[in-house]
């Protein structure tokens, strides 16, 4: 039990914060089967793992919805990782009985709850310290780190990690590391309002990353290249696309209009914040995609009715990045994953049935706290 937890509230989340477009699937699906978990149990428990969404590819999605709604990007960090409690205890607490036979489900589910409530004390913390766009991965490291000792503490054996691992996790180690440093810098130096801000970003520290990742020999980089252009192929174009989309819904003032009927509807708008925003991931299966559309027009009904703009905001950004993982094309690709591939219905009606208690009580905190 404690390994499938691991995966969805460590390996999947840090993964995915540090690369995205559901490369945390490819990852935790593999990795659960070697475990030992069949397809129809490693195919939603790997999805399970997209529950920090919010994070992912370092925050680019977070970032639009900040943008679009006027609300700082740290702010909007911190707020988003408040509300993603019942995420991750939903995403913990379903993998739990998933994984855990009928007689051992009420100790999983401790397992779960406590799993969970690491990984959200961790991510709103790195929030606070960190800033937004690393917190991911390191709420997400901190988790698996907690992980590795509990194991260690029960069974009295350090995990080995040989050198040959230690030098496939380096650049994913240069890149949060460098983020973190230039973060820290930058906000002890006092330099966050000059272009000094900038090393912060994950930006630069994704090209040294790769830089340093090819290194070794000049002739990976052709085929590498090519691989990332084939792959990117999958999700890059319609990511766009639905960004453009959000850009065109603003500029022709079709934003305005729908923000003008959302408001309409009064304090009755405030509970289906999350609806509409669970609708969008789960259309695009992007929260970039999702938050460009529906960021701007949810924000501008919360100021119109006089409520947080803040707290709408996160409110469809989590909502947005949780949908993402019942979303055709992430179901596909975990269950071509799997070596026997598990029906896709079963592995949908789990993650959309965990989704679904979530959204409500999102909408339920969306009331309390933009009321």
């Amino acid at each position: 039990m404690a390994p499938a937890l691991a995966v969805v509230h460590g390996v999947t989340p840090l993964a995915e914060s540090l690369t995205g477009f559901g490369v945390g699937v490819t990852i935790a699906v593999p990795l659960l089967i070697g475990l030992g978990y069949a397809g129809h149990k490693a195919a939603p428990i790997g999805l399970l793992g997209l529950c920090a969404v919010p994070w992912g590819s370092m925050g680019p999605g977070t970032l639009i919805a900040a943008e679009l709604s006027g609300t700082g990007f740290r702010e909007l960090g911190v707020m988003s990782a408040l509300l993603s409690l019942p995420v991750f205890l939903g995403a913990g607490v379903a993998a739990a009985l998933i994984a855990a036979e009928r007689g051992d489900r009420a100790r999983a589910v401790g397992l779960a709850v406590a799993s969970g409530l690491v990984l959200w004390v961790s991510v709103t913390v790195a929030n606070l310290v960190f800033g937004t766009a690393p917190a991911g991965a390191v709420g997400a490291a901190v988790t698996l780190a907690v992980h590795l000792l509990a194991h260690r503490l029960r069974h009295g054996r350090r995990l080995a990690v040989s050198a040959a691992e230690l030098r496939a996790l380096a650049p994913y180690g240069l890149l949060l590391g460098g983020v973190l440093a230039a973060s820290v810098t930058v906000r002890v130096l006092g330099l966050d309002g000059t272009g000094w801000r900038y090393l912060a970003s994950p930006a630069p520290w994704l090209v040294l990353t790769a830089l340093f990742t090819l290194r070794s020999s000049l002739a990976d980089v052709a085929p590498t290249a090519s691989h990332a252009v084939r792959t990117w192929a999958h999700v890059g174009p319609a990511t766009a696309l639905f960004i453009l989309l959000g850009a065109v819904m603003s500029e022709s003032g079709m934003s305005g209009q729908i923000a003008v009927a959302l408001a309409g509807l009064g304090g009755v708008f405030l509970f289906f914040v999350p609806v509409l925003g669970g609708v969008g991931g789960f259309i695009t299966g992007s929260n970039s995609g999702a938050n460009a559309m529906f960021a701007g027009p949810q924000a501008q009904a919360a100021a119109a009715l006089g409520a947080s703009v803040a707290s709408a905001t996160a409110a469809q950004n989590v909502s947005a990045s949780l949908l993402t993982m019942s979303s055709p094309a992430r179901i596909e690709l975990a269950v071509r994953l799997c070596p026997d591939p598990p029906a896709r219905r079963p592995v949908f009606v789990w993650t959309l049935g965990m989704a679904i208690p979530v959204i409500l009580a999102l909408s339920v905190l969306t009331v309390v706290l933009v009321g």
